[in-house]
C-alpha cells in the first residue's frame, strides 16, 4: 500500500442545504515521522467555506502501518481527525 492509499480526504459543506460537491484534489508535499503535509487543489476554490461558515476537511487512516503515535503505537484503523476548511482568499476577490 502506498502513502496516498493510505489517506482518504473527504470535505464536507457546512450547510447541508448548499452541499456544493467540492472537486478536489491533493497530494502530498513533505512527511516525517512527526508530519504529513498535505497540498489540497480545489476546481473552483471560491466554493470553499462561503458565507464566512467552515466546511470541515476529515482524514481518514487506512493504512495504519504508515502512522504511529508519540509512543510508537499504530494509529487505529480508519481513525478519522477533523479540522476546519478556512477560506484562502476574501470573497470579493473572486
Amino acid at each position: 500500500m502506498q502513502l496516498l492509499e493510505a489517506l482518504e480526504l473527504i470535505i464536507t459543506p457546512d450547510d447541508e442545504e448548499r452541499a456544493v460537491q467540492l472537486n478536489f484534489t491533493w497530494t502530498v508535499i513533505d512527511y516525517n515521522e512527526d508530519t504529513v503535509k498535505l497540498r489540497l487543489e480545489f476546481e473552483n476554490p471560491a466554493e470553499v467555506s462561503q458565507d464566512m461558515t467552515f466546511d470541515t476537511l476529515s482524514v481518514t487512516f487506512w493504512g495504519v502501518d504508515f502512522f504511529r503515535n508519540t509512543k510508537g503505537k499504530e494509529v487505529l484503523y480508519g481513525t478519522t481527525l477533523y479540522w476546519p476548511l478556512a477560506r484562502q482568499f476574501d470573497s470579493q476577490e473572486t
